[in-house]
């Protein structure tokens, strides 16, 4: 009996998804550009696009593990929004505040953390200098229960110490030198 939860059918059109949304993204960033004058130039590069992610299983894999990642950060984001134009923020503040490099940077950075995290995911195991079965100390069981991973390792050394504290100096470094060097300019 078919179920409002199976998602059986949805992975069994998942090609066709990911076709559609390769070839909206791809034909939108033409579009928006304006790199072809032409409405069917940017229709057959984006069609190619489109096949081309179609044939790869590592671009398959790329495009499903972040368009979730992607859309909940867009849906957070326009929550955010939405709050804000329902405390009475005017639209045109709204939009002064985006194009502040103080709003933009951060949201930049975030992307950039999405896209990186999401390449490690898809294309760690043919960038590692271990072979798949070669990796030092690889499913041993530390003493919380956890298993060492790759992921996991990787996420361990992410949150050490001594890169957040590294990072945290880096920060107030960078601060201390712009807040200094405004009366110079």
């Amino acid at each position: 009996m078919a179920s409002m939860l199976d998602v059986g059918l949805l992975q069994f059109f998942s090609p066709v998804f990911l076709f559609i949304f390769v070839f909206a993204i791809a034909y939108a960033v033409l579009d928006k550009f304006d790199v072809f004058k032409t409405g069917w130039v940017k229709t057959v590069i984006s069609l190619c696009m489109g096949v081309l992610f179609l044939f790869s299983k590592d671009a398959i894999l790329f495009v499903n593990f972040i368009t979730p990642w992607f859309i909940v950060f867009v849906v957070i984001v326009m929550f955010f929004i939405a709050l804000f134009l329902f405390m009475g923020v005017k639209k045109d503040v709204m939009v002064a505040t985006v194009q502040n490099q103080n709003v933009y940077w951060p949201v930049l950075i975030i992307l950039f953390v999405l896209l990186t995290i999401s390449i490690v995911h898809v294309f760690g195991e043919k960038s590692s200098p271990y072979e798949p079965g070669e990796i030092p100390d690889a499913g041993e069981v530390t003493p919380s229960g956890e298993v060492k991973t790759r992921e996991s390792e990787g996420m361990r050394a992410l949150i050490s110490p001594k890169l957040l504290g590294a990072i945290i100096l880096l920060i107030i470094m960078t601060i201390a030198i712009a807040t200094l060097s405004k009366g110079l300019g």
